[in-house]
């Protein structure tokens, strides 16, 4: 299922962000907090990131905080539909972005049909299940453990972006 990242509904219960200044506990983030670009004009038309999480709260609550941060976000709560859209385009995303654990395909092999196909392609890791071994792999630029802060996800995709880019 595709989700649009102009999302209206209320950020998720329980969801992936929260609030620094409210202590480790602290309170939950709604998308509208996240952090906003701000040299938009540096990046047009935004670095294009393909989102994918099976929770679909998570999914729109992400997809919103990376939008506001100037990113052009396409969202995926099906992984096979995430592997087609991404053939479609041709490989045309800047960062994958996928939740480790999915039931019908785990985001590590996401992440391995992603880079066989395109290997230039940057890859992130986000999830609330990350294993022993998952940060030694080739095929990710990062791996990132829910829960996030919002700026700190977006500082994440930004320096993805920053190692990525042709010097």
């Amino acid at each position: 299922m595709a989700v649009r990242s102009k999302s209206r509904r209320s950020p998720a219960k329980g969801g992936l962000l929260h609030d620094p200044a409210a202590g480790q506990r602290g309170r939950r983030l709604s998308p509208d907090a996240g952090p906003r670009r701000r040299s938009v004009a540096a990046r047009p038309n935004g670095a294009r990131l393909l989102l994918l999480d099976d929770d679909v709260h998570v999914l729109r609550t992400i997809a919103k905080v990376l939008t506001r941060a100037g990113y052009v976000v396409d969202a995926f709560s099906d992984a096979t539909q995430a592997l087609e859209m991404l053939g479609a385009t041709h490989g045309g995303y800047e960062v994958l972005i996928t939740d480790r654990t999915m039931p019908t395909m785990s985001g590590l092999e996401v992440a391995h049909q992603a880079h066989a196909r395109y290997p230039a392609l940057s890859i992130v890791l986000l999830s609330g299940a990350v294993q022993e071994g998952d940060r030694e792999s080739a095929e990710l630029a990062a791996v990132v453990s829910k829960p996030i802060e919002a700026e700190a996800l977006v500082a994440e995709i930004e320096r993805v972006l920053s190692v990525a880019a042709p010097h």
